[in-house]
């Protein structure tokens, strides 16, 4: 019941200020139904609306359409309840602290006061300090602000630039495809000089024409131009020539004709890599901005950080990078040098062709013993490229090998990595220890096995 809007209840007067709350018929009445409610209710506890008597209604549950006395404090969440909050039937309205920490007032009553003195000296002192968090996280904000721009700038920038080059690549697309065509296979100026030719053969053929005629006329006349004769021989033989020329020409872009030139290209790749270019990298441990396997892949970071808090059942785990083969040597005394009695520790392998796995085991590492069982089960082997983890399948097999001519080995030859580091096997078989007839991706199916080459192996000291 909501009493701060002190409205009559009744319809009618929904307009009218209430002046009293009855609390036994949960309703607000104006003076006019307050005077019809005292002849037929003298029984009913009665309490005035009015500033300077808000505080009586503090006994009474906030809860919507509750407004029964709050009897019960809630431990879980640290709030006074009533019986409709700690009813056993839930619905939208009861029920809300059912399954909580219930006490009575009474309960709790010197444990509040006690703590009362203490909580008002704990909040002076963070009085003190309040301003300076404040300017603290103000800065936090306004760095973030920073860095958000920052990285939509140079988004900006990468994308202008690919806009610029698909533009040039456009362009000189566009040029080579003319110049393909209108200089190397079909020039222009061909089809104005063939379009000549039937004036050309019309004006030899008139030639010889008037070269008969004049034969005639010289004969009887006795008169010969030389001279005209020789050129319009001259003339005749040339547009031969240039014929005979026009015609192979035209044979050749006959012949060119035939050539089949196409543009070649894949969009749905190009449009795939566009989709998969440019991703936010992020963090989520420090530590991992050591690593050269999983730095700025925060699906990948969060993957293994969960498996591990699942296994040995923690809900703060860290980090420490203790050892990577590019740095501290890639023959397996260096893995013991560094890694041996560690406690529990995670290795990461990166191949040359991209695959990227490992295992975590909760078992010290050393550098003699040979294959050693994981009674507690919680060594685990998975592949970051699938994103799946494969669990010990019996507590009696092999989870880890202590050998100084091997680097991090598990299983039964699940994972084997050799006295030189940088090469490796996986084993994918009924005696596996993990395994069995999954894989991590290096291998088809059930049975078989297959080498790797390494390219990173990096190993976590896990503190918890």
């Amino acid at each position: 019941m909501e009493i701060q809007n002190k409205k009559c209840s009744l319809k009618e007067h929904s307009e009218v200020d209430a002046i009293i709350f009855c609390l036994n018929c949960k309703l607000n009445l104006c003076k006019e139904c307050e005077v019809f409610h005292s002849n037929f209710c003298k029984d009913h506890q009665i309490y005035n609306i009015d500033a300077k008597d808000n505080e009586i209604f503090n006994e009474f549950c906030k809860e919507y359409d509750h407004f029964i006395k709050l009897e019960y404090f809630c431990r879980t969440h640290n709030i006074l309840c009533c019986a409709k909050c700690i009813a056993k039937i839930k619905n939208e309205k009861n029920g809300k602290h059912t399954d909580c920490n219930i006490c009575n007032i009474e309960d709790i009553v010197e444990e509040k006061k006690n703590k009362f003195h203490e909580n008002i000296e704990t909040l002076k002192e963070l009085s003190d300090t309040i301003d300076e968090s404040i300017n603290e996280m103000k800065n936090i904000v306004e760095n973030y602000e920073e860095k958000k721009e920052e990285i939509k700038l140079t988004i900006q920038k990468v994308f202008t630039k690919i806009r610029t080059e698909l533009n040039n690549k456009e362009n000189l697309l566009l040029y080579e495809i003319d110049d393909l065509y209108d200089n190397t296979f079909f020039k222009k100026d061909i089809m104005k000089e063939i379009e000549k030719l039937p004036n050309k053969i019309k004006l030899a053929l008139e030639l010889d024409y008037e070269k008969d005629n004049k034969d005639d006329n010289e004969n009887n006349n006795k008169q010969v131009n030389i001279i005209s004769l020789l050129n319009d021989c001259i003339s005749v033989e040339n547009y031969i020539k240039e014929i005979n020329l026009m015609n192979e020409k035209i044979k050749k872009h006959k012949n060119l004709d035939n050539l089949q030139i196409d543009f070649i290209y894949n969009d749905e790749t190009i449009i795939g890599e566009i989709n998969n270019f440019g991703f936010f990298s992020r963090n989520i441990l420090p530590e991992f901005l050591k690593s050269s396997i999983i730095k700025g892949d925060s699906k990948k970071q969060e993957l293994i950080i969960n498996w591990i808090k699942e296994k040995i059942k923690k809900e703060e785990i860290n980090f420490e990078l203790i050892f990577k083969m590019t740095e501290n040597g890639s023959e397996s005394k260096d893995f013991h040098e560094f890694c041996n009695d560690k406690g529990s520790t995670l290795t990461l392998i990166s191949t040359t062709e991209g695959k990227k796995f490992g295992g975590f085991t909760s078992l010290n590492w050393k550098s003699e013993g040979g294959f050693v069982c994981d009674t507690s089960m919680e060594t685990f082997l998975f592949s970051l490229n699938l994103g799946k983890k494969y669990d010990l399948n019996d507590k009696e097999k092999s989870s880890i090998k202590f050998d100084l001519n091997n680097g991090p080995s598990f299983g039964n030859g699940d994972i084997i990595v050799y006295q030189n580091m940088k090469e490796g096997k996986t084993y994918a078989n009924e005696k596996s220890s993990f395994l069995e007839d999954n894989n991590l991706e290096l291998i088809q199916k059930e049975g078989e096995q297959q080498s790797f080459n390494i390219q990173e192996i990096e190993v976590y000291r896990i503190i918890y």
